[in-house]
């Protein structure tokens, strides 16, 4: 018998589309020591970010908001992190939802150097399902999730996550 005609098979299919079910299993956000499988992204510059760009390197991810003020004080010290660590295997990677256009004057006016992408839903809905920003994580160069962290860092805290790059300065 159809649906169709089975009127408490049909008010049940309604509820549970109207619920947001769609039948497969929800996505649940990496834990440490999970491995990350990124999503092919577009950076603001509009270079490819591909999940093959991510082998051999670790990344710093931070998730930040336009309007959020703890979020400029935390990217200007991810902005010198990035900047230190540059050419050694460690990448700060600023992960948005706001308009790029938007996004890109806001890192030209604070003279912000790290890449971005205001692609950000997809790469949060893996990393965290948390709402703070700014929001750190750190995937290292094997592609396992080694920090997540919520909230605003200090200079010092942000300056020790150069501990996972695969080359150190010297």
């Amino acid at each position: 018998m159809s649906a169709r005609h089975q009127p408490g098979r049909r008010w049940l299919l309604l509820a549970l589309a109207s619920a947001g079910w769609s039948g497969a299993a929800p996505v649940q956000a990496l834990q440490r020591g999970d491995r990350l499988q990124p999503p092919p992204l577009t950076l603001l510059d509009g270079r490819p970010l591909r999940p093959e760009d991510w082998a051999g390197q670790a990344w710093v991810l931070s998730f930040f908001s336009l309007d959020c003020p703890y979020c400029e004080r935390h990217n200007a010290r991810m902005d010198a992190l990035s900047r230190r660590m540059a050419g050694l295997g460690l990448h700060v990677l600023g992960v948005t939802q706001d308009a790029p256009e938007a996004v890109r004057a806001h890192l030209r006016r604070h003279g912000l150097g790290f890449e971005a992408t205001a692609q950000g839903a997809a790469l949060r809905a893996l990393v965290t399902s948390r709402r703070v920003v700014p929001f750190t994580a750190v995937i290292d160069a094997a592609g396992i999730v080694r920090e997540l962290i919520p909230g605003e860092m200090s200079e010092d805290d942000v300056q020790t996550l150069a501990r996972w790059a695969p080359r150190q300065p010297v």
